[in-house]
């Protein structure tokens, strides 16, 4: 199950804590007590939110492209998957092929090689091409996990 968070980033780390911490962290343990995973995606730059997101359960972090996929692959530690970071506007839409591929290339390195999922970092827009799109699926295929 995918969770949406459109507002943590913007209330800053200290009102984060205060109030939203608990309540997304026992969300999360809800949904996993009815069996689901959960990716759970915060907009914006949620790299000071890091250090308390290591302790909400999500199966999956879904990264804006504002954070730092390195920054996140040590304070998450390397058994989380971390998703996204691609920037959905000036690498996906408005890029080449080749830059999609770039920057799919540069998140793999900087999440430690391995527990990444290709993901733009926030929503497609319409108007990215579907060759660019296409991108990445191949990079998906082609860079599987022994779980895939």
């Amino acid at each position: 199950m995918r969770v949406g968070d459109a507002a943590s980033s913007l209330i800053g780390p200290d009102l984060y804590r205060e109030q939203v911490w608990g309540w997304q962290k026992r969300f999360v343990e809800a949904l996993h007590e009815m069996g689901l995973k959960v990716r759970l995606h915060i907009c914006g730059n949620a790299g000071p939110l890091l250090p308390m997101l290591r302790e909400v359960p999500a199966d999956q972090i879904d990264l804006d492209s504002m954070v730092s996929l390195r920054e996140a692959r040590q304070v998450l530690g390397p058994g989380r998957l971390l998703a996204g970071n691609l920037d959905p506007v000036r690498v996906l839409q408005d890029g080449t092929p080749r830059d999609v591929e770039g920057a799919l290339d540069a998140c793999l390195e900087e999440a430690g090689g391995a527990g990444y999922a290709v993901n733009a970092g926030c929503e497609v827009t319409r108007d990215t091409p579907p060759e660019n799109l296409a991108v990445l699926r191949r990079f998906a295929r082609s860079h599987r996990g022994p779980c895939a």
